[in-house]
């Protein structure tokens, strides 16, 4: 469980922006992946939101965890194969906000992944083995900082990859966002790292903002489009592969995916923007996990 916070002001404010979160979902029936961003401010405590306030810089960390859900079939893998995304940050301030570094390119025995280390000490980047492609230093995932919609966002894709995530992108869009996979049990040879038997919050990514609380009011929204995640070849519906046995090597489990997104309240000392908020919270509220 995750706990929840204690402060009753903060605690309604986040109930708030749990409802209004957007949360995408796929398919009708059967077996779903759940791709969860949260977020920390110690990087031990992970939440649905957070709150900043006061002057100085803050660090944030985001992770991604993923949980295969079997709502209505028989499917029982034992790991995860693949899923790629492409996390996005809403109301992003160009120059005042930042991105701190993580794994660019690379493989897991190249330097592409990192190990899921609790704390604000944490390296970041793909979670060890889940980079077991990884993109060349020609073309490395990059922080494209874009105003979409009117709304100035960051988001995290290749280099290549300057088009925000639409539906005249679908086909390229699955293809240059973070990918997130591991080799099958039966390919791990000893160079490579153990394999990830774990389908309930896998984390797979962890990135980290600085930001700077005095730059508000505003509600930064972490989120991972539909069109840029992850697809079937065949119907183009977004799903993750998962190994179905130790024998099996491509991933013959498909689950598609719902997305959870999280939020990062800024409210500068003094602000009445809790009070906005607070106002909000007679709306009946709902839990985000379905896991």
């Amino acid at each position: 469980m995750i706990p929840r916070p204690r402060h009753t002001a903060l605690r309604a404010v986040l109930q708030v922006l749990i409802l209004t979160t957007p949360s995408v979902a796929f398919g009708q029936s059967g077996s779903r992946t759940l791709l969860d961003l949260q977020v920390s401010r110690d990087g031990v405590t992970w939440t649905d939101a957070t709150q900043l306030s006061g002057t100085d810089p803050v660090t944030v960390q985001v992770r991604a965890t993923v949980t295969f859900m079997n709502t209505a079939g028989t499917a029982r893998p034992i790991g995860l194969a693949s899923l790629s995304f492409q996390p996005t940050v809403s109301s992003w301030i160009a120059g005042s906000d930042s991105v701190l570094p993580f794994a660019t390119t690379g493989t897991n025995n190249s330097g592409g992944a990192v190990l899921d280390v609790a704390g604000m000490n944490a390296p970041y980047g793909r979670i060890v083995p889940f980079a077991f492609t990884g993109p060349a230093t020609s073309n490395p995932y990059f922080v494209h900082e874009q105003q979409i919609d009117g709304v100035s966002s960051a988001r995290i894709a290749l280099a290549s990859a300057d088009l925000w995530p639409s539906a005249a992108t679908t086909s390229a869009s699955s293809a240059e966002g973070i990918t997130c996979e591991q080799r099958a049990y039966l390919n791990v040879t000893d160079s490579d790292p153990y394999f990830a038997a774990a389908t309930r919050q896998v984390v797979v990514f962890k990135f980290a903002i600085s930001l700077d609380p005095s730059r508000g009011p505003r509600t930064l929204r972490i989120d991972a489009p539909e069109m840029g995640l992850s697809r079937n070849w065949q119907t183009g519906a977004p799903e993750a592969s998962w190994y179905s046995s130790l024998t099996d090597t491509y991933g013959r489990t498909k689950a598609p995916i719902d997305v959870h997104g999280a939020a990062i309240v800024v409210i500068p000392q003094g602000s009445v923007f809790v009070q906005g908020l607070l106002g909000m919270c007679a709306i009946a509220t709902r839990r985000r996990r379905s896991c």
